[in-house]
């Protein structure tokens, strides 16, 4: 799920989670969503979770210490994902 604020309260990410079934909130695909839409170019967006909304206390800060991790997992799924992709003409035209 895609939204246009930071949520950092346990309790709204559990009505989320019931309501949409959403297991993660973030806040950047939405643009690269519409855009892709409105031009007809296919997207994906391969994001990894840093932290958990409202999951710690005021002191902790999981993005600080799961970054790192979150970003290694999104490279290796990305590696992965474009070697299996089939060999593709690009619809972009070069100037």
């Amino acid at each position: 799920m895609s939204a246009s604020v930071f949520i950092d309260n346990a309790a709204y990410r559990t009505f989320l989670n019931s309501k949409f079934n959403a297991t993660a909130v973030e806040m950047e695909s939405a643009a690269v969503a519409l855009i892709s839409h409105q031009q007809n170019l296919p997207f994906i967006v391969i994001r990894a979770l840093s932290d958990l909304a409202g999951g710690g206390s005021d002191v902790s800060n999981e993005a600080s210490i799961f970054s790192s991790l979150a970003a290694e997992n999104s490279v290796d799924i990305l590696v992965k994902f474009v070697a299996l992709l089939p060999p593709h003409e690009s619809k972009i035209q070069s100037e």
